[in-house]
């Protein structure tokens, strides 16, 4: 309660009343507070509630945090280059030997529309490996038939024989390594389709009015493998003698001339050729039909 005092002066008397002490706010002020501090609390409430959670103990720093920069100086590892399915380097062909036989006739029985045949592969070991890698697609090679040796005819054993499919590859592992420097022969049979897509070796017909079969190649860019294991990269250049194994009523045409033809068996003939020049595999050509053929030799030797 304000107690009130009086003074006298004079004749008259002053009633005063006491000041209050202290710091007062109106309500419109108060209340302007009260909502920026209930806003202020909201706020931090929901910096809390939708912040980021904390790094767990167990967490990958890799991870969960940004990785520290390279000190300078220090060495980076850098990445090896990813295998591009090319043939290794270790091993150079210089000379093929090559027999193929095609089947087209019903008289072949249940080989029509097939093929078969052997190859030699004289290689060159230009770093010592134990691995032989060759290109080899939609062919049947026989495991038991591979034969492996230097050139004095010893045999190098076979540990196995595999089929990279994605990269087209018959890969043999030897016991011994390949020495650096030597020269080497691989023997492969194989064995495949006469099919009718126009690539790798393949057949074909006309009608004269009955249907009469052929045959003919497509190796580029990478059919030759479809016909036999080889080293199909345009780098991979040899030289090739080819023998082509067909029936008497058909005439066979290769790159090269012809040198001969031998009789074999049951009106078979073998049609021998020249040797070629230094080619890749792709350039190979091959042809074995009943079509009758020009063959025209040039001043400087060239057919």
């Amino acid at each position: 309660m304000t107690s009130k005092y009086s003074t006298r002066y004079g004749d008259s008397e002053y009633v005063s009343t006491p000041e209050k002490n202290g710091c007062y706010l109106s309500k419109t002020t108060f209340c302007i507070i009260c909502v920026v501090f209930i806003a202020l609390l909201v706020g931090v409430a929901l910096i809390f509630y939708f912040g980021p959670e904390e790094t767990p103990s167990d967490c990958d720093v890799a991870v969960c945090v940004a990785p520290f920069p390279a000190v300078p100086g220090e060495p980076v590892e850098e990445e090896e280059p990813s295998f591009t399915g090319r043939l290794p380097e270790s091993l150079k062909p210089y000379h093929y030997n090559l027999v193929v036989r095609v089947f087209l006739d019903e008289e072949d029985g249940d080989a029509q529309f097939t093929f078969d045949g052997n190859v030699t592969i004289s290689i060159t070991c230009v770093e010592t490996t134990n691995v032989i890698t060759l290109h080899a697609f939609d062919i049947e090679v026989d495991p038991l038939e591979t034969l492996i040796t230097d050139m004095q005819g010893t045999e190098i054993g076979i540990s196995s024989q595999t089929i990279d499919e994605l990269h087209e590859f018959y890969i043999i592992e030897l016991k011994t390594s390949l020495k650096a420097g030597e020269e080497y022969s691989a023997y492969l049979t194989f064995e495949g389709i006469l099919g009718r897509e126009l690539h790798g070796l393949y057949r074909s017909s006309y009608n004269d009015p009955e249907t009469k079969w052929l045959v003919a190649s497509q190796f580029q860019a990478t059919g030759a493998r479809k016909m036999f294991p080889c080293f199909d990269e345009p780098n991979m250049k040899a030289t090739f003698d080819m023998v082509i194994v067909h029936r008497d009523t058909r005439n066979a045409l290769w790159n090269m001339p012809l040198v001969k033809t031998v009789p074999t068996y049951d009106n078979w003939l073998e049609s021998h050729f020249e040797t070629s020049v230094i080619m890749p595999t792709y350039l190979l050509a091959v042809v074995v039909s009943d079509f009758p053929y020009l063959e025209i030799v040039r001043e400087d030797g060239l057919v």
